[in-house]
């Protein structure tokens, strides 16, 4: 059965991101590819693709990898907003797949560039000198999806939440129980993967949640479909309620399937409710959830959180994408890899490679 989200609201929603965005080095066997990543990146462009007025935080980028991140935001039009006084080292996850006969197996992520040696950039999160800039400009948008928190992504959440907006986390650990309790329980919607957060830690977040603005909490289970518990018009959180997985029928990689699950449930939920609700309708949770489980399926077949962005869509002309309803008339094109001609730099991390000083002894 094919689910489409119903939109009320003719006016195109808008999602403002903040959290990771990051340069996604993808090595595939013997290529390398170079797409956006980060949840907060692959939220925000999916719903771009979806239709949406996308547009990011992010601190202002400098170097190839920066360049990249900024030109790959501009061809999937999504809006960047570029905070601090100071240019910075992108930040940059590389996805390794791993396979075995040419069959998917597994992907993993490497923090360590293996060519050249390097710790690859870490995400700078944003404090409330710089969140305070942008806050007179967030009044515009219908939600804000994070997936870090800092004390200006608090800031921020804080102003969401008054002006009775959306407010969407889905933290990445819940290594400080006390701040992911607290960053949680602050947010309308929280949605978290079984393989970074314990069910253990879910059921203590759903026992804690009558008294909070919480009207929705997911947790993902891969292959296992996910579970979900939610705010019923008497003012208390449900029992968990289990949703089977969507059939994949391509596995090519599995990267950012929950991202474009999350996706999906903005989109409906979201697109249907412009402004938060009290509570919610356990159908009406289930249509977005399963819409949001049809887009994660379709997203397995292509490499990349961000593949599914760029497909050909001739090329994959059947019920794969027309799921996906699409404004554009154009393909999608990843930003323009400058040749590495330069033996200073790395061919994988597109940084200046770094003179290793040895001691000799003797």
């Amino acid at each position: 059965m094919t689910i489409k989200p119903s939109l009320t609201n003719s006016v195109t929603p808008k999602i403002l991101g903040a959290g990771l965005v990051c340069l996604d080095i993808i090595k595939d066997f013997d290529s390398i590819s170079y797409l956006n990543g980060g949840s907060c990146g692959n939220v925000t462009a999916a719903l771009s693709f979806m239709g949406w007025n996308s547009s990011v935080i992010t601190k202002r980028y400098e170097g190839t990898a920066g360049r990249i991140i900024n030109e790959n935001l501009v061809n999937s039009e999504v809006s960047q907003i570029a905070v601090g006084k100071k240019t910075i080292e992108a930040p940059m996850i590389i996805e390794e797949l791993i396979s075995k006969k040419g069959i998917y197996l597994k992907h993993k992520f490497l923090m360590t560039c293996a060519e050249c040696g390097q710790d690859l950039p870490k995400v700078s999160l944003f404090d409330k000198q710089s969140i305070t800039m942008v806050l007179e400009k967030s009044k515009e948008f219908d939600i804000l999806y994070t997936d870090r928190s800092s004390p200006g992504i608090s800031l921020l959440k804080e102003f969401f939440n008054k002006n009775n907006n959306w407010t969407v986390y889905e933290p990445n650990s819940a290594r400080n129980i006390k701040a992911f309790m607290k960053n949680s329980l602050n947010s309308k919607i929280v949605k978290f993967s079984a393989d970074k957060i314990s069910f253990k830690v879910a059921e203590k977040l759903r026992s804690n949640a009558d008294e909070s603005a919480t009207v929705l909490i997911v947790h993902t289970n891969g292959e296992n479909g996910l579970q979900f518990c939610y705010r019923k018009k008497n003012n208390k959180i449900s029992n968990w309620v289990h949703l089977n997985p969507q059939p994949v029928l391509k596995l090519v990689d599995t990267t950012g399937a929950g991202d474009w699950c999350t996706t999906g449930l903005i989109n409906v939920l979201v697109g249907n409710n412009r402004k938060s609700k009290k509570w919610l309708s356990k159908n009406e949770v289930i249509s977005a959830l399963q819409y949001g489980q049809a887009l994660a399926a379709i997203s397995c077949s292509f490499i990349g959180a961000q593949g599914l962005i760029y497909a050909d869509s001739k090329k994959y002309s059947n019920n794969l994408l027309n799921i996906i309803k699409r404004s554009r008339k154009k393909e999608i094109k990843p930003a323009h890899i400058p040749r590495q001609s330069s033996y200073q730099l790395c061919r994988t991390c597109l940084r200046e490679k770094k003179t290793i000083k040895t001691l000799k002894i003797g």
